[in-house]
Formats: structure tokens, sequence, C-alpha cells
């Protein structure tokens, strides 16, 4: 049984430094100030403002499936934690839980990640979209001035 405890926090923290690696990568990466270029009514790849909000939609559904995933892994998990300390269930049937409640902590934080990062892209190309006009207050060649661009 400690075997198997000790395995599954190995595994937490293993994923935890996966993630902070991913954080640390994302923030030093040089976006480009010029992501979109608009040609009539579509965004980079022709896609309108609908695509997004489809795209949107469906991110937001795996992202919420990561949350339940990996909330249910969690709660497997403590339930076995506690049950084994009573010793009301055998070691088969608690290597079971804990078995089952790595595979859905490991399905769900994929999904959790990539839905979250993808659906806040999405939000991104959408109000991008939605909001065309702009005002702008600069200098110019021939002095100061107010630029309203539509």
């Amino acid at each position: 049984m400690k075997k198997a405890y000790l395995i599954t926090l190995t595994l937490f923290f293993c994923i935890s430094i996966c993630i902070r690696a991913q954080d640390r990568l994302s923030f030093n990466r040089n976006y480009n100030k010029n992501l979109f270029s608009i040609d009539g009514d579509s965004l980079y790849l022709g896609h309108n403002y609908n695509y997004y909000k489809e795209q949107f939609k469906k991110k937001t559904t795996m992202r919420n499936a990561g949350i339940v995933f990996t909330s249910l892994g969690v709660g497997l998990f403590i339930s076995d934690i506690i049950l084994a300390n009573l010793n009301t269930i055998n070691f088969a049937t608690s290597e079971k839980i804990l078995y089952a409640s790595m595979g859905t902590v490991a399905v769900g934080i994929p999904l959790w990640i990539t839905g979250g990062v993808k659906r806040k892209k999405n939000r991104k190309a959408m109000l991008h979209l939605e909001n065309k006009a702009s005002l702008s207050f600069g200098i110019t060649n021939s002095g100061i001035g107010l630029v309203l661009n539509f």
C-alpha cells in the first residue's frame, strides 16, 4: 500500500513540475504583436466571428470536462485514503481505486489545460473581430493628432 501511495505522490509531483515548466516556456516566448491581419470580415485564417464563437463553446466544454475528471480523480484518491485508514476495504480494492484516481487525473489535467488555453485564444479572436473601431491619440507628421479607425 505504501508503494502505491508513493507512486501517486511521485505522479502528482511530476505533473506539477510539467505544468510549471510549461508556464515558464509560454511566459518567455516572444509573441508577435501583429498576430491578426484583417481581410474584410475575417481573421488570419479566413475565419469569421461565428467560427470562433463555436470553437469557444467547444473548448469551454473541453475545459469543464477536464475539471470534472480531475475533481473526480482527486475525490477518489481522498476517499481511498480515508477508507484504507478505516480498514473498511481490502488492499486489492484500494489499489484499484488508486489506479482509477490516477487515470482520471491523468486524463483530466491535459483536457483542462488545453481547453483553457484554446478557449482563451478563441475569446481573444472573438474580441478582436467584435471591436473593429479604435480611437488613438498620438504624434503625427504635422503634430499631435486623434485617429479614428473603423
